[in-house]
């Protein structure tokens, strides 16, 4: 029975091995394991889970979080907030950055900001209050340029974080800071279709009319704040990878989602690329 067993267990610890130093599914043939890696370890929130776990009040304003060009003055000019799609969108706001702004990020899993009057009520949970009282006391400190970005079809579907995202939005205004609101790409049918070149499947785009069908709490949202202000910009990564009757999962041989609903960190960064080069930057200049 020892010989039987010993074997085995040599076996098995030689497996959990390979799996931990590679980090690598030692089922996936060699030639796939580069589009296995863009999707399955390219997770921003793993990247830099420094600027998205952590205490919830001390949340990092160190080197870490910090992106793009060097501070003036020692401290930031801008911010990217929000939950995890926030963050999963790193890459593509990163590229708009460019050298423009110094930009901290600061976010935490469904945990978009909400100013602290409403945060209670809306999470019932107090670390999500918590970080959303210590964020806004550091908002309030001088004005910048905040990147706003949330899982806005799944909270919009309620009346109630309508309203709260619309007076967070007049918060924010209020505060002198020049509110960027990033729109979110488009939710897949399922996370096959993240992995769509590793399955294998005929087609890796989906129907656009029936993504945009899912936005219409979303749209009734932007309404109200474009009509209340309009000097506001909005930004749409979805215009690179959408027409009117597609969008796409994959650029250029580039897998862009890592499930159904968050982009991968390459192909966050390759819908920025892309956005600059056919639409170019709508950030403003910095003075």
């Amino acid at each position: 029975m020892v010989f039987i067993f010993v074997p085995l267990l040599i076996i098995w610890a030689i497996q959990s091995t390979i799996r931990i130093a590679d980090d690598l599914s030692f089922r996936i043939p060699e030639e796939r394991r580069e589009l296995y890696t863009i999707i399955a370890q390219n997770n921003a929130a793993d990247l830099h889970k420094r600027c998205f776990k952590g205490d919830p009040t001390e949340f990092n304003k160190g080197k870490a979080c910090l992106f793009g060009a060097k501070q003036k003055n020692g401290q930031p000019d801008a911010m990217l907030i929000g939950d995890s799609h926030a963050i999963a969108l790193l890459g593509f706001v990163e590229q708009l950055i460019g050298d423009r702004h110094s930009m901290l990020v600061v976010t935490r899993a469904s945990t978009p900001f909400l100013i602290p009057e409403h945060s209670a009520k809306a999470f019932g949970d107090p670390e999500k209050t918590e970080r959303n009282i210590a964020l806004a006391e550091y908002l309030q400190q001088r004005p910048m340029t905040v990147f706003v970005n949330a899982w806005w079809s799944a909270y919009l579907q309620s009346e109630s974080f309508q309203r709260y995202f619309v007076d967070t939005v007049a918060w924010l205004h209020a505060q002198g800071h020049t509110v960027i609101l990033i729109e979110d790409v488009p939710e897949l049918p399922s996370a096959s279709y993240a992995e769509c070149l590793l399955k294998n499947m005929d087609d890796c785009s989906i129907d656009a009319v029936e993504a945009e069908e899912r936005l219409d709490n979303f749209y009734r949202f932007k309404k109200t704040v474009l009509q209340r202000f309009p000097d506001i910009l909005w930004i749409n990564p979805k215009k690179v990878i959408c027409d009117d009757s597609r969008c796409q999962t994959v650029l250029n041989g580039i897998p862009l989602y890592r499930d159904e609903s968050h982009l991968n960190h390459v192909g966050s960064t390759e819908i920025g690329r892309l956005y600059l080069e056919r639409f170019g930057n709508p950030l403003p200049k910095s003075p």
